[in-house]
């Protein structure tokens, strides 16, 4: 935000030298309100993908994932230990 200037007539916002078509007074106001919207966003997503990581078939769907089969070098790696 540092990057963010207002101009002499209190109008505009400036940032990196381009004249911002809102005013000081909104993007202050915007602040004021942005950690609590972005707390209630946040709150609102982990209270919706809360049972990705608690139900029993989600769970059990992982080991369908491809991402969490061996490779070869752990196939190799099993090998030795038997």
């Amino acid at each position: 935000m540092a990057d963010i200037k207002h101009e002499e007539d209190n109008k505009y916002l400036r940032y990196r030298g381009i004249a911002l078509s809102t005013s000081v007074q909104v993007f202050l106001q915007f602040n004021k309100v942005f950690s609590a919207t972005l707390q209630s966003i946040l709150k609102c997503t982990e209270a919706r993908f809360m049972s990705f990581s608690e139900d029993e078939v989600l769970l059990a769907a992982e080991v369908l994932d491809p991402a969490n089969h061996p490779n070869e070098s752990d196939k190799r790696t099993a090998l030795l230990w038997c």
